[in-house]
């Protein structure tokens, strides 16, 4: 009697330790993957709008262009815009006019793309922020 408590209560355990380590092991994989996850989302949400960030920097100049915005002309505009999926090795500056009040002021893009590739500009929205509160991205 006693060695078919002892032998029943061994299965026991060794059923709850093994439950133990699958629910570990699960835990752990479930843990990985949803961090896989959600770097390959980022990146996946990348490729599929088919778009990456550009920064400019608008000239510090005194110039009047009659626009109501005091912080138009001395401005990091972020501009989302099209871009192939291979552009993302190298750098090169592109000149675009951005379009402030009735005026157009031209403003210098640092556009990552491969060099030597054309590429659509088609600027979908443009934001204007302060240049003393924050630095423009390197």
């Amino acid at each position: 009697m006693q060695e078919a408590i002892e032998i029943a209560t061994e299965l026991m355990d060794k059923k709850i330790r093994t439950f133990a380590v699958r629910k570990t092991a699960s835990k752990r994989k479930f843990e990985n993957t949803s961090r896989n996850t959600q770097s390959q989302q980022r990146q996946q949400s990348n490729k599929r709008q088919n778009t990456d960030r550009i920064y400019t920097a608008a000239s510090g100049e005194k110039k009047q262009y009659g626009d109501p915005n005091p912080y138009a002309l001395n401005a990091i505009i972020t501009t989302m815009v099209y871009v192939l999926l291979s552009a993302t090795t190298a750098t090169k500056l592109v000149i675009l006019h951005v379009t402030v009040g009735l005026r157009k002021i031209p403003i210098m893009l640092t556009n990552r793309g491969v060099l030597g590739q054309d590429r659509n500009q088609d600027v979908m929205s443009v934001e204007f922020k302060d240049i003393l509160e924050e630095n423009v991205p390197s």
